[in-house]
């Protein structure tokens, strides 16, 4: 099974995504907020992806990236 990093797992569209890639992938969730409600098959990885260092961890041995991350506002 492949893995999927998600940056910005923590945000909106993040965590409405996460149940529909559920079982067809690992995931490796990060964000600079934690998640708490891990499900089977999720890990989580707390990273800033405006630091080099945060995302060479985070992104060993993934298969591929999906990004969310960024700076948010209310809307």
């Amino acid at each position: 099974m492949k893995t999927i990093l998600m940056t910005g797992a923590a945000g909106r569209i993040g965590t409405f995504l996460r149940p529909e890639l559920a079982g067809k992938y690992r995931l490796r969730l990060s964000d600079i907020k934690p998640i708490r409600d891990l499900r089977p098959g999720e890990t989580f990885m707390r990273a800033d992806i405006s630091k080099l260092s945060d995302m060479l961890r985070v992104t060993k041995g993934v298969d591929a990236v999906v990004h969310f991350g960024g700076q948010s506002g209310e809307h």
